[in-house]
């Protein structure tokens, strides 16, 4: 679109701004602005994908804690499901906690 066909208010600005360009000490603070304007954004860019690759640390640290904690569980309750059996199969809870590595109070527990 040639200058001539711009709306009035659109075509003074360009002209102003043409005006200001040719000023070197105007042209210097525009561009500082501007690079200054472009660094911010650049580091407002880097640190949101620094919080999402945090994020995402964060994110598969939990499952992986949430991981061991289920299998620690799981096992937990198998011991306490052997130690039952072996229990109501006549081993004493001398054995069972010899075999199981439990504490005699969950031994006792399983009564």
């Amino acid at each position: 679109m040639r200058k001539k066909e711009l709306p009035e208010d659109i075509r003074k600005a360009f002209e102003e701004i043409e005006e200001l360009w040719k000023d070197p000490s105007m042209r210097a603070i525009a561009l500082s602005r501007e690079m200054g304007l472009r660094d911010y954004y650049q580091r407002l860019c880097e640190a949101e994908e620094g919080l999402y690759e945090a994020e995402q640390r964060g994110r598969e640290e939990g499952r992986k804690q949430g991981r061991k904690q289920g299998i620690e569980e799981g096992y937990r309750s198998e011991k306490l499901r052997l130690a039952k059996n072996l229990k109501a199969q006549g081993f004493s809870n001398e054995q069972i906690k010899s075999l199981m590595e439990l504490e005699m109070s969950e031994i006792e527990a399983l009564e």
